[in-house]
């Protein structure tokens, strides 16, 4: 058993971390106290569940146990501690995993605050939760680095990791802001948006990429894009933060599954981990499809003998085979992934795919098989185009502690797909481009200044990320050598 401590770190990493641990609550039978809801779990999956969760110190009833995450919830802005606190089913957690601590000068928002203010009660509580763990692998961080919490602290707290535990596996899931004005659909994200965003994230940067051992990059819009194309939207309703959380809720149950479920077939952290062939490029991206959403799909009218001249003659065309090839397909394209970025000017270094529900292992074979002869997925030709693949049952999950109808609704089959990309390089691009504008004309700067963020300190951070784009322009205009013959 090897244990994740889950951190969630302002507004909107708490949002997304309330939300996967009522989706875990629910795959595993636990009810809002953490009790056992059913009496057939077996004991296997329920030692799983301990890499997640631990026993309490005292259970509500003598002749049941409580399991109660492994998790903080940290926020320090003035504006959102309460809302924070609303949020959260209080009587699943440890009342000593909220650190909300009202700091009213903290209204700016700056990356600044966060990473030098004072932090060594969360350092403290973090520390109790890594003494009660057997054998620890790693950090889950929530957080959205256009926040000053979610940016600042995020940054701080990353290098604390490092320096502490540097062979622990630091993975970020990280809510990139918009970096450019839109209107119409966007109207309501842009509306929300904090002036020095481009700021707080250019700023994290730095941290996410010298001390974060992997990080997950998704993008509001692209998110909103998604949730709009979902075929369980009621009534053509607007998609709303909880629709685009649930999509990054998606993928990090998907990245913890082979953690909680048993498979003999099964693709771990530690996997993903070893296919990053830089320490620098480790910036992944993640897509989701279900067959709700290409049966949806009005601009694929593919029959199956269509599809099946990409298969070899010798094998036989079935319904579930041509739902696995498409499927695979969708989650390469621009339309399915959750950042804004153009796949077909970029290449892959590393793919892993998580599906889940009733396939054979022989029909992900064929489908992943026959997708890679397409030629669809660019992968660089020196780099091994093995797909690290996890298969994992639907579990049936109960209907408590959800507070709103799932917009990806509850599919017998699905597939995430997490890609290690250079077209990641768009995104860092955005922000790049966004910062300068602001720091070429010295706005907002004083906001920063006052918590000890210099104008030198800025230049130094902003070299960095052009230096990342920079060995990621590198790699991807490679130009391969033919072999001689």
């Amino acid at each position: 058993m090897r244990e994740i401590i889950c951190i969630q770190l302002g507004q909107a990493g708490i949002r997304i971390g309330d939300l996967f641990w009522k989706r875990l609550c629910r795959e595993h039978w636990k009810s809002l106290f953490g009790m056992n809801d059913h009496t057939n779990d077996d004991e296997y999956s329920e030692e799983n569940l301990q890499s997640f969760f631990h026993h309490s110190e005292k259970a509500h009833h003598d002749d049941e146990t409580k399991f109660i995450p492994r998790t903080l919830f940290v926020d320090v802005e003035h504006h959102s501690t309460l809302y924070s606190a609303k949020i959260c089913n209080r009587e699943l957690y440890d009342p000593k995993c909220f650190i909300f601590e009202q700091d009213i000068d903290s209204s700016n928002g700056t990356f600044s605050r966060g990473f030098y203010g004072e932090q060594s009660s969360k350092l403290f509580e973090k520390r109790k939760l890594v003494e009660v763990c057997d054998f620890l692998e790693g950090f889950f961080l929530f957080s959205s680095c256009g926040g000053g919490t979610g940016s600042g602290l995020c940054s701080q707290l990353l290098e604390h990791l490092a320096v502490e535990y540097p062979r622990k596996i630091r993975t970020c899931f990280t809510l990139f802001p918009m970096m450019t004005s839109c209107n119409g659909d966007y109207s309501f994200l842009s509306n929300n948006q904090h002036v020095v965003e481009p700021y707080n994230a250019m700023c994290s940067m730095n941290e996410l990429t010298e001390y974060a051992d992997v990080t997950m990059t998704f993008d509001n819009q692209a998110l909103y894009d998604i949730c709009k194309r979902s075929p369980h939207r009621l009534n053509d309703q607007v998609p709303n933060i909880v629709h685009m959380n649930d999509l990054i809720v998606e993928v990090v149950a998907s990245c913890s599954s082979s953690k909680r479920f048993y498979s003999g077939y099964g693709a771990d952290l530690c996997d993903v981990v070893r296919i990053i062939p830089y320490p620098r490029f480790h910036f992944f991206q993640s897509s989701y499809c279900s067959p709700d959403f290409i049966n949806h799909d009005d601009n694929d009218t593919r029959s199956l003998q269509q599809i099946q001249q990409f298969f070899t003659a010798k094998v036989e065309m079935t319904q579930q085979l041509a739902n696995a090839f498409r499927m695979i397909e969708n989650v390469f394209s621009n339309e399915y992934l959750m950042t804004k970025c153009d796949h077909q000017l970029g290449r892959y270094m590393s793919c892993s795919l998580n599906f889940k529900g009733s396939w054979e292992t022989k029909t992900v074979q064929e489908a992943i098989k026959a997708v890679k002869q397409s030629g669809r997925p660019r992968f660089f030709g020196w780099m091994p185009t093995g797909f690290k693949c996890g298969l994992y049952p639907q579990h049936e999950a109960s209907d408590f502690l959800e507070t709103e109808r799932s917009i990806l609704g509850n599919p017998d089959q699905s597939v995430c797909a997490v890609v290690n990309s250079t077209s990641v390089v768009d995104l860092f691009k955005k922000i790049e481009r966004q910062a300068k504008l602001l720091f070429e004309r010295n706005s907002f700067l004083h906001w920063f200044a006052q918590d000890g963020l210099t104008e030198d300190d800025f230049s130094q951070r902003l070299q960095k990320l052009s230096s990342l784009i920079g060995d990621y322009n590198e790699i991807n205009n490679f130009v391969e050598e033919e072999p001689d013959i």
